[in-house]
């Protein structure tokens, strides 16, 4: 008696799993199949570009390439993939308030990559009251900024910045004001790397040192700068001529700082 030994499962990654096999008898129900699904799909991804104030080529993107790359990684005979109408309501409620709808700058936003969407999905909800208001209350305690909400039944999602991790500019500022912050700005350094430039009066130094340390923020560097608060006026010509010797000052090399008066 022989017993018929077992072939070992293949490993290799396959593709074309939601077409093949293919049966011959079924093309021509599958083509008809295919042309419906356009007549509707698209049309309906068009409407949702006027909800989100993109492009109506836009909208092509989301119903072609998607389905053509499903058509090929995919393994699903019955899944349809394509935009969402709450995808767009969520992204057109964002961005009205930032950008003129249809504006460069507005389709430059739609298709940034520092926005995330979060959603939270179940029919308990129905039953359960607040969800959605601890999601809103979990975000908020880890200083995550909400962009915009879309709620329903069994579904709420949000906008979200996609990094979350440390504090915005905005809000850094605030925070830092409490603790002798006088001026902050962005500049960039030698390589062209962004950095931040904050200024304080001398005798709030430590206490802005200590506020910074307990964000986690390392300043580069430190130095003193003296501020002129009573400025001088001069005549135009003399002006003038303190104003090249202050640029000749700053070019040599063995004068590290230039301060002045001059109004």
């Amino acid at each position: 008696m022989s017993v018929p030994s077992a072939k070992k499962a293949g490993s290799r990654f396959q593709m074309f799993q939601g077409i093949l096999p293919v049966d011959g008898s079924q093309v021509p129900s599958e083509i008809v199949a295919g042309i419906t699904l356009a007549a509707l799909a698209i049309p309906e991804v068009m409407g949702y570009t006027k909800i989100s104030g993109t492009p109506v080529i836009t909208g092509l993107y989301t119903i072609l390439i998607p389905t053509a790359l499903f058509a090929v990684f995919g393994s699903s005979r019955h899944l349809v993939v394509g935009a969402d109408s709450a995808t767009a309501a969520i992204l057109a409620a964002s961005l009205v308030g930032i950008a003129s709808t249809g504006s460069e700058h507005y389709v430059a936003l739609a298709g940034a990559k520092d926005v995330a969407k979060v959603s939270v999905i179940g029919v308990g909800m129905r039953s359960h009251a607040g969800v959605a208001a601890k999601g809103f209350r979990a975000l908020a305690d880890k200083g995550v900024n909400i962009r915009a909400i879309s709620t329903s039944e069994i579904k709420f999602s949000v906008l979200i910045d996609a990094e979350v991790e440390g504090e915005k500019l905005d809000q850094l500022e605030l925070d830092l004001i409490d603790h002798g912050l006088e001026e902050m700005g962005e500049s960039s350094g030698e390589k062209g790397e962004p950095q931040l430039v904050i200024r304080c009066a001398f005798t709030d130094f430590g206490l802005l040192q200590k506020a910074l340390e307990d964000r986690g923020i390392v300043p580069l560097s430190a130095e003193r700068e003296f501020v002129c608060r009573t400025p001088t006026e001069l005549p135009e010509e003399q002006a003038k001529e303190v104003l090249e010797l202050i640029d000749q000052l700053e070019q040599d090399d063995d004068v590290q700082k230039v301060f002045h008066t001059l109004a």
